[in-house]
Protein backbone atom coordinates (compact mmCIF):
# COMPACT_ATOMS: atom_id res chain seq x y z
CA UNK A 1 0.00 0.00 0.00
CA UNK A 2 3.19 2.73 1.21
CA UNK A 3 4.58 1.84 -2.86
CA UNK A 4 0.97 2.26 -4.59
CA UNK A 5 0.63 5.68 -2.82
CA UNK A 6 3.81 7.20 -3.37
CA UNK A 7 3.34 5.90 -6.94
CA UNK A 8 -0.14 7.87 -7.13
CA UNK A 9 1.32 11.22 -5.78
CA UNK A 10 4.64 10.88 -8.45
CA UNK A 11 1.63 10.53 -11.06
CA UNK A 12 -0.12 13.24 -9.80
CA UNK A 13 2.72 15.79 -9.60
CA UNK A 14 3.41 14.96 -13.28
CA UNK A 15 0.51 15.04 -14.68
CA UNK A 16 -0.05 18.61 -13.19
CA UNK A 17 3.51 19.77 -14.48
CA UNK A 18 2.53 18.49 -17.83
CA UNK A 19 -0.77 19.30 -18.39
CA UNK A 20 0.36 22.97 -17.34
CA UNK A 21 2.75 24.88 -19.76
CA UNK A 22 1.28 28.09 -19.51
CA UNK A 23 1.57 27.82 -15.46
CA UNK A 24 5.78 27.66 -16.06
CA UNK A 25 5.85 30.98 -18.27
CA UNK A 26 4.46 34.41 -17.00
CA UNK A 27 0.78 34.92 -15.33
CA UNK A 28 -1.90 36.20 -17.17
CA UNK A 29 -2.32 40.08 -17.02
CA UNK A 30 -5.02 41.02 -14.31
CA UNK A 31 -7.95 42.06 -15.63
CA UNK A 32 -9.14 44.55 -13.01
CA UNK A 33 -7.24 47.72 -12.97
CA UNK A 34 -4.94 48.29 -10.46
CA UNK A 35 -4.60 52.01 -10.39
CA UNK A 36 -4.57 54.22 -7.43
CA UNK A 37 -8.09 55.91 -7.20
CA UNK A 38 -7.28 59.47 -6.06
CA UNK A 39 -10.72 60.25 -5.68
CA UNK A 40 -11.17 58.62 -2.37
CA UNK A 41 -10.71 61.06 0.18
CA UNK A 42 -10.19 60.08 4.40
CA UNK A 43 -11.36 62.28 7.19
CA UNK A 44 -9.03 61.91 9.66
CA UNK A 45 -9.47 63.57 13.19
CA UNK A 46 -7.39 66.75 13.88
CA UNK A 47 -5.94 68.89 16.34
CA UNK A 48 -4.53 72.30 15.86
CA UNK A 49 -3.02 73.81 19.55
CA UNK A 50 -2.49 77.32 19.49
CA UNK A 51 1.12 76.82 20.58
CA UNK A 52 3.80 75.05 19.41
CA UNK A 53 3.35 71.29 20.97
CA UNK A 54 6.46 69.61 22.29
CA UNK A 55 4.97 66.52 24.44
CA UNK A 56 2.09 64.02 23.76
CA UNK A 57 1.39 60.91 26.22
CA UNK A 58 -1.83 58.97 26.90
CA UNK A 59 -3.50 57.62 29.29
CA UNK A 60 -7.03 55.43 29.06
CA UNK A 61 -7.86 56.45 25.95
CA UNK A 62 -7.27 60.34 26.54
CA UNK A 63 -4.77 62.47 24.86
CA UNK A 64 -2.77 64.93 26.59
CA UNK A 65 -0.71 67.45 24.58
CA UNK A 66 2.18 69.60 26.10
CA UNK A 67 2.47 72.81 24.18
CA UNK A 68 3.81 75.86 25.61
CA UNK A 69 1.58 78.10 27.86
CA UNK A 70 -0.52 74.92 27.75
CA UNK A 71 -1.58 71.41 28.15
CA UNK A 72 -4.64 70.02 26.53
CA UNK A 73 -6.70 66.78 27.24
CA UNK A 74 -8.44 65.13 24.26
CA UNK A 75 -10.91 62.53 23.45
CA UNK A 76 -10.22 59.96 21.23
CA UNK A 77 -11.67 61.47 18.75
CA UNK A 78 -9.03 64.75 19.54
CA UNK A 79 -11.84 67.00 20.60
CA UNK A 80 -10.63 69.21 23.14
CA UNK A 81 -12.42 67.79 26.77
CA UNK A 82 -9.98 70.19 29.03
CA UNK A 83 -7.06 72.77 29.08
CA UNK A 84 -4.68 73.97 32.03
CA UNK A 85 -2.54 77.12 31.26
CA UNK A 86 1.00 76.83 32.37
CA UNK A 87 2.11 80.73 31.66
CA UNK A 88 2.80 83.37 30.73
CA UNK A 89 3.98 83.15 34.68
CA UNK A 90 5.53 86.15 36.54
CA UNK A 91 8.32 85.17 38.93
CA UNK A 92 6.25 84.68 41.99
CA UNK A 93 3.66 82.09 40.21
CA UNK A 94 6.20 79.57 39.64
CA UNK A 95 6.73 76.37 41.45
CA UNK A 96 10.57 76.20 43.18
CA UNK A 97 12.63 78.52 44.35
CA UNK A 98 11.79 82.18 43.10
CA UNK A 99 14.72 83.12 40.95
CA UNK A 100 16.42 86.65 42.73
CA UNK A 101 18.31 89.35 40.96
CA UNK A 102 17.05 91.23 37.98
CA UNK A 103 14.55 90.27 35.07
CA UNK A 104 12.45 92.87 35.14
CA UNK A 105 9.59 91.45 36.65
CA UNK A 106 7.74 90.38 33.53
CA UNK A 107 6.06 86.94 32.61
CA UNK A 108 8.17 84.59 31.03
CA UNK A 109 6.29 81.21 28.41
CA UNK A 110 6.39 78.16 30.02
CA UNK A 111 7.71 75.74 27.31
CA UNK A 112 6.53 71.95 28.45
CA UNK A 113 9.84 69.91 29.04
CA UNK A 114 8.13 66.66 30.32
CA UNK A 115 5.30 64.93 30.85
CA UNK A 116 4.89 61.93 33.50
CA UNK A 117 1.73 59.67 33.68
CA UNK A 118 1.22 58.39 37.29
CA UNK A 119 -1.08 55.36 37.14
CA UNK A 120 -0.45 53.34 41.05
CA UNK A 121 -1.81 56.01 43.87
CA UNK A 122 -3.95 58.14 41.92
CA UNK A 123 -4.44 58.34 37.94
CA UNK A 124 -2.38 61.80 36.98
CA UNK A 125 -0.01 63.72 35.30
CA UNK A 126 3.46 65.38 35.89
CA UNK A 127 4.12 68.28 34.07
CA UNK A 128 7.16 69.90 33.86
CA UNK A 129 7.77 73.41 32.49
CA UNK A 130 11.04 75.64 31.65
CA UNK A 131 9.33 78.65 33.80
CA UNK A 132 8.88 76.15 37.09
CA UNK A 133 13.07 76.16 37.85
CA UNK A 134 12.53 72.51 37.21
CA UNK A 135 10.56 71.33 39.27
CA UNK A 136 6.78 69.55 38.26
CA UNK A 137 3.78 70.12 39.01
CA UNK A 138 0.93 67.38 39.56
CA UNK A 139 -2.53 66.75 38.10
CA UNK A 140 -4.50 64.61 39.67
CA UNK A 141 -7.07 63.33 36.72
CA UNK A 142 -9.04 60.50 38.87
CA UNK A 143 -8.63 59.96 42.79
CA UNK A 144 -10.59 57.17 43.13
CA UNK A 145 -13.81 58.92 43.88
CA UNK A 146 -14.58 61.27 40.74
CA UNK A 147 -12.33 62.07 37.72
CA UNK A 148 -11.40 65.47 37.13
CA UNK A 149 -10.37 67.24 34.32
CA UNK A 150 -6.73 68.38 33.82
CA UNK A 151 -7.32 71.88 35.15
CA UNK A 152 -8.87 70.71 38.59
CA UNK A 153 -6.54 69.17 40.94
CA UNK A 154 -3.58 71.13 40.16
CA UNK A 155 -0.37 71.89 42.38
CA UNK A 156 3.65 72.54 42.45
CA UNK A 157 4.91 68.74 43.46
CA UNK A 158 7.42 68.57 45.89
CA UNK A 159 9.13 69.38 49.59
CA UNK A 160 8.42 73.53 50.05
CA UNK A 161 10.73 73.36 52.84
CA UNK A 162 13.48 71.66 50.77
CA UNK A 163 12.86 74.11 47.23
CA UNK A 164 13.10 76.90 49.55
CA UNK A 165 16.99 75.79 50.48
CA UNK A 166 17.64 75.44 47.59
CA UNK A 167 19.52 72.32 48.26
CA UNK A 168 22.19 71.30 45.42
CA UNK A 169 21.02 67.68 43.63
CA UNK A 170 17.72 68.40 44.87
CA UNK A 171 15.87 65.15 43.79
CA UNK A 172 12.42 67.61 43.33
CA UNK A 173 14.14 69.26 40.75
CA UNK A 174 13.70 67.23 37.63
CA UNK A 175 14.12 69.15 34.21
CA UNK A 176 16.57 71.48 33.03
CA UNK A 177 16.91 74.53 30.99
CA UNK A 178 18.46 73.07 28.41
CA UNK A 179 16.22 70.34 27.65
CA UNK A 180 15.31 66.68 28.85
CA UNK A 181 14.61 63.65 28.30
CA UNK A 182 12.04 61.68 30.71
CA UNK A 183 11.28 57.44 30.77
CA UNK A 184 9.23 55.96 32.61
CA UNK A 185 9.66 52.98 34.31
CA UNK A 186 6.68 50.30 34.68
CA UNK A 187 7.43 49.06 38.29
CA UNK A 188 5.18 48.90 41.31
CA UNK A 189 6.47 52.47 42.28
CA UNK A 190 6.84 55.52 40.36
CA UNK A 191 10.31 55.44 39.02
CA UNK A 192 11.44 57.60 35.68
CA UNK A 193 15.12 57.88 34.36
CA UNK A 194 15.59 61.71 33.37
CA UNK A 195 18.93 62.75 30.99
CA UNK A 196 19.33 66.34 30.87
CA UNK A 197 20.81 68.18 28.17
CA UNK A 198 23.66 70.30 28.51
CA UNK A 199 24.21 73.48 26.28
CA UNK A 200 26.66 75.54 26.84
CA UNK A 201 25.80 79.17 27.81
CA UNK A 202 22.46 78.29 28.95
CA UNK A 203 20.96 77.31 33.07
CA UNK A 204 24.17 79.38 34.11
CA UNK A 205 21.70 82.67 34.99
CA UNK A 206 22.37 84.07 38.64
CA UNK A 207 19.73 83.37 41.11
CA UNK A 208 18.49 80.14 38.80
CA UNK A 209 17.13 76.85 39.89
CA UNK A 210 19.53 74.29 41.47
CA UNK A 211 21.33 72.58 38.26
CA UNK A 212 19.74 69.09 37.94
CA UNK A 213 21.52 65.39 37.89
CA UNK A 214 22.81 65.02 33.82
CA UNK A 215 21.23 61.95 34.50
CA UNK A 216 18.96 60.33 37.37
CA UNK A 217 16.48 58.11 38.11
CA UNK A 218 13.68 59.54 40.32
CA UNK A 219 11.14 57.22 42.52
CA UNK A 220 8.33 59.41 43.91
CA UNK A 221 7.91 59.35 47.87
CA UNK A 222 5.66 57.05 49.70
CA UNK A 223 4.30 60.35 51.47
CA UNK A 224 3.32 61.85 47.85
CA UNK A 225 4.92 65.26 48.62
CA UNK A 226 8.11 64.71 46.34
CA UNK A 227 10.71 63.00 44.34
CA UNK A 228 13.52 61.47 46.09
CA UNK A 229 17.03 59.05 44.80
CA UNK A 230 17.54 55.65 45.59
CA UNK A 231 20.77 56.06 47.16
CA UNK A 232 23.16 58.26 46.13
CA UNK A 233 24.68 55.80 43.29
CA UNK A 234 21.04 56.90 41.65
CA UNK A 235 22.63 59.63 39.74
CA UNK A 236 25.66 60.83 37.83
CA UNK A 237 26.90 63.85 36.08
CA UNK A 238 29.74 65.30 33.72
CA UNK A 239 32.54 65.94 36.03
CA UNK A 240 33.16 69.63 36.87
CA UNK A 241 35.11 70.79 33.83
CA UNK A 242 33.07 70.13 31.65
CA UNK A 243 29.58 71.30 33.11
CA UNK A 244 28.82 74.42 31.31
CA UNK A 245 31.24 73.71 28.67
CA UNK A 246 30.44 70.61 27.00
CA UNK A 247 27.73 70.21 24.59
CA UNK A 248 25.77 67.12 25.21
CA UNK A 249 21.80 66.52 24.22
CA UNK A 250 19.37 63.68 24.90
CA UNK A 251 17.12 63.67 21.77
CA UNK A 252 15.22 60.01 22.42
CA UNK A 253 14.31 57.72 25.09
CA UNK A 254 12.49 54.05 24.63
CA UNK A 255 11.97 50.74 26.04
CA UNK A 256 12.90 47.04 24.35
CA UNK A 257 13.01 43.88 26.43
CA UNK A 258 14.59 44.71 30.00
CA UNK A 259 16.80 47.65 28.46
CA UNK A 260 15.96 51.53 28.48
CA UNK A 261 17.98 53.29 26.25
CA UNK A 262 18.75 56.58 25.99
CA UNK A 263 20.16 58.52 22.41
CA UNK A 264 22.57 62.02 22.34
CA UNK A 265 24.32 63.88 20.51
CA UNK A 266 27.99 64.30 21.47
CA UNK A 267 31.31 65.88 20.76
CA UNK A 268 33.68 63.30 18.78
CA UNK A 269 36.07 64.16 21.34
CA UNK A 270 36.85 66.67 24.00
CA UNK A 271 37.97 69.52 21.74
CA UNK A 272 36.19 68.19 18.69
CA UNK A 273 33.59 69.86 16.90
CA UNK A 274 32.27 67.21 14.57
CA UNK A 275 29.29 65.17 16.28
CA UNK A 276 28.07 61.70 16.47
CA UNK A 277 25.36 59.75 17.94
CA UNK A 278 25.70 57.34 20.79
CA UNK A 279 23.85 55.43 22.71
CA UNK A 280 23.00 54.90 26.18
CA UNK A 281 22.10 51.66 27.67
CA UNK A 282 20.82 50.45 31.58
CA UNK A 283 18.34 47.89 32.89
CA UNK A 284 15.19 49.45 33.48
CA UNK A 285 14.82 47.34 37.02
CA UNK A 286 17.82 49.40 38.44
CA UNK A 287 17.40 50.68 41.24
CA UNK A 288 21.33 52.48 40.93
CA UNK A 289 22.90 53.53 37.74
CA UNK A 290 25.47 50.80 37.95
CA UNK A 291 25.07 48.67 34.46
CA UNK A 292 25.63 51.80 32.55
CA UNK A 293 27.12 51.44 28.18
CA UNK A 294 27.27 54.33 26.09
CA UNK A 295 28.57 53.83 22.91
CA UNK A 296 28.50 55.54 19.19
CA UNK A 297 26.33 54.60 16.31
CA UNK A 298 28.42 55.26 13.10
CA UNK A 299 27.09 54.46 9.41
CA UNK A 300 30.08 53.32 7.34
CA UNK A 301 30.14 53.82 3.31
CA UNK A 302 32.48 51.58 1.67
CA UNK A 303 32.84 50.60 -2.49
CA UNK A 304 35.63 47.69 -1.12
CA UNK A 305 34.31 44.48 -0.30
CA UNK A 306 35.67 42.12 2.18
CA UNK A 307 38.03 39.31 0.59
CA UNK A 308 37.04 36.38 1.33
CA UNK A 309 39.49 33.96 3.03
CA UNK A 310 39.55 30.80 0.87
CA UNK A 311 39.10 28.42 3.00
CA UNK A 312 41.73 24.92 3.15
CA UNK A 313 39.80 21.90 1.91
CA UNK A 314 39.28 19.28 4.83
CA UNK A 315 41.41 16.13 4.66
Amino acid sequence: MRVRRSLHAVTAALLLWWSGPAARAQCDRSSETTALDLSVSYELPTFTADFPIQNVVTLDGVVYVGAVNRIYALNPDLTKRSEYRTGPLLANETCGRTPSGGGGGGRVDNRNIALVLENIYDKGLFSCGSADNGVCRRHVLDDGVSTSAVDEQVSCFGDEARRRRGEPGDPDVVVGPSGSRVLNVESNLIKFFVGNSEIPGEGGRPGAAPRPHTFALHRMKSSQNGFTFFSPRSHMDLIPPLRGSYYLRYVHSFHSGPFTYFLTVQPVGGASRAYHTRIVRMCSGDLEIRRYVEMPLECISTNKRRRRRRRRPKT
